[in-house]
């Protein structure tokens, strides 16, 4: 123990090191503690750089430093920010109250996004949801990518709600069908097996392999090409 004051390392911590800070304590065995204020490790081989109030409970976990932050699975990881949750193999990056507790979730920053499925990605963003394994969001807000390799680019309020779907952006677009895709636009919807929007307003492919753009097309049966701008 280096120096601060008010901090503890237990006798179950052999091989640990605590640098000095207010309030800290140190559990785990071979664990780090450089400073800080009411951080604690008590996983094995587990560090903490310092910050507030940080936890780090897994084994070979890991917090660089910032507020309320958790690592509460083995090899977890939080970079920073503030109120950062990580579980096994995870990684948050920093951001504001985001969560990655699956295993080998990851979330680059943002605020209030969740990775709640095994491997899932979000980039950024604000209140998004990654709940399909291996699925993926880039960014924007409030967007769900519930089903598995499910992805969605960015924008606002989109849905990819079926295995390998795809939105690429745009406003409250939904991809439903398997292998299916929205690109852009808003209010569009892909329902059919690996049925196509290409872009514009309220549009609905439902039919199988088919594809539409524009405003208010509908493609219904199987391997129709809807082009038209109508009202």
């Amino acid at each position: 123990m280096g120096g601060g004051r008010f901090n503890s390392i237990e006798s179950t911590a052999l091989y640990a090191s605590l640098g000095g800070g207010y309030y800290n304590e140190v559990t785990g065995y071979a664990s780090t503690l450089p400073g800080g204020y009411k951080c604690a490790v008590d996983g094995a081989y587990a560090a903490v750089g310092g910050g507030y109030v940080n936890l780090a409970t897994g084994w070979y976990s890991c917090i660089a430093g910032g507020r309320g932050n958790s690592a509460t699975g083995s090899q977890a990881t939080v970079s920073g920010g503030y109120n950062n949750k990580a579980g096994p193999y995870a990684y948050v990056g920093g951001g504001l109250q985001n969560s990655a507790l699956s295993t080998g979730a990851v979330i680059g920053g943002g605020s209030s996004n969740d990775a709640t499925a095994n491997y899932a990605v979000i980039a950024g963003g604000q209140h998004s949801d990654a709940a399909g394994y291996a699925s993926a969001i880039g960014g924007g807000y409030s967007n769900s990518a519930t089903s598995t390799y499910a992805t969605i680019s960015g924008g606002s309020l989109n849905r990819a709600s079926a295995v390998w779907t795809f939105v690429g952006g745009g406003y409250s677009n939904e991809a439903s069908g398997a292998t299916s895709a929205v690109l852009s636009g808003r209010f569009n919807g892909a329902s059919g097996f690996s049925a196509t929007v290409g872009g514009g307003e309220s549009n609905t492919v439902t039919g199988n392999h088919s594809w539409a753009v524009g405003f208010k097309n509908k493609a219904a049966a199987r391997s129709v090409r809807m082009l038209l701008f109508c009202c």
